[in-house]
């Protein structure tokens, strides 16, 4: 047992190590990070407790049932994070009120999508196109990432999606807006001829024929200007802010923000059932890292994603299925 201690020390001092790293070198943030996740993840679901039954086997011991009841718990949580949460595709519906809207007014539905991160075609995107043309959506607001690589051979990636995107439809529109898990150069192509809202640090006004209307600003994940006055449009108006990042949500308390609409932490992708995400790679309180909330003066809105983060880290979901959003905006009962 001495050398799987000894294992488990040198894992669990790289994991910190890549945590601390991330902490002292911003640069390296994100892929210290999941590299520190993967080694976790990998290690903790495969290396050790399969290592432990090998290498009691091999000595002539008895090794415990228990041992090797815990190594098939562990390898059957890791396939269906791998395999089966990954396609478990939610929608999640919420009801927000529009203070400024009467009692009678015309409920407008909302579809939230974000964090495609499509490495290529699969079953969930065709089957999360499904359900977004069965909401019936009257806008679709798209909070970023939509490729995840790898880029040394974007075509899958690229080709995907924007079969994606040019399959969504909506009363009023389709609003994107920037994230960062492609390059910017590819960014930029994804969406050309497409009929979708492209919104840099811009505001797009919907009317809604009935005196109401929705401003929508979306923001840059670079740049996040805001206006420096309040957002406030029109009397009868809901103004909702769309960013990738949901750091953003401090900055738009007193700005007469109605909700606010963002992605990018996938929820954590790796969930523990009452502690929450081990990662958000954000800097609001472990709570907000998916769901619908009360942040000062406004809602905010953090889709878990459709997809998954490439790279350092695991392609894999646990304790937090994907999902679309619909937020049905009404007016006060």
């Amino acid at each position: 047992m001495v050398r799987y201690g000894l294992g488990l020390a040198v894992l669990a001092m790289l994991c910190v190590a890549g945590f601390v790293l991330a902490r002292v070198w911003p640069a390296v943030q994100r892929p210290s990070r999941f590299v520190a996740v993967s080694l976790a993840y990998y290690s903790g679901a495969f290396w050790l407790p399969w290592a432990c039954v090998w290498t009691g086997r091999r000595a002539r011991r008895r090794v415990p049932r228990v041992m090797t009841a815990v190594a098939l718990v562990a390898t059957g949580v890791a396939a269906w994070a791998a395999f089966i949460e990954p396609h478990r595709l939610r929608v999640r519906e919420e009801r927000v009120v529009i203070a400024g809207w009467s009692a009678g007014a015309a409920p407008i539905r909302v579809v939230h999508l974000s964090d495609l991160q499509t490495v290529g075609a699969c079953a969930r995107e065709r089957n999360a196109l499904d359900l977004v043309r069965d909401a019936n959506p009257d806008l679709i607001v798209f909070t970023g990432d939509y490729a995840s690589g790898p880029f040394w051979n974007e075509t899958p990636a690229f080709d995907a999606a924007r079969r994606f995107l040019a399959g969504l439809r909506a009363r009023l529109g389709v609003v994107v807006v920037s994230g960062h898990s492609e390059p910017g150069d590819l960014r930029a192509r994804l969406v050309d001829g497409l009929d979708v809202i492209w919104l840099r640090d811009s505001a797009r006004r919907f009317d809604l024929g009935d005196g109401r209307g929705l401003l929508v600003y979306g923001l840059e994940v670079e740049t996040r200007r805001l206006p420096a006055t309040p957002l406030s449009g029109r009397e009868g108006d809901a103004v909702l802010v769309v960013s990738h990042v949901p750091d953003v949500t401090r900055d738009i308390n007193g700005r007469r923000v109605d909700v606010h609409f963002a992605g990018h932490t996938h929820g954590g992708q790796i969930a523990i059932p009452g502690f929450g995400p081990l990662v958000t790679l954000s800097k609001l309180p472990r709570r907000y890292g998916r769901g619908l909330h009360r942040y000062g003066d406004h809602w905010i809105n953090v889709s878990a994603g459709i997809g998954m983060e490439g790279g350092y880290a695991p392609r894999v979901r646990l304790f937090c299925p994907p999902e679309i959003c619909i937020l049905t905006l009404t007016g006060p009962r």
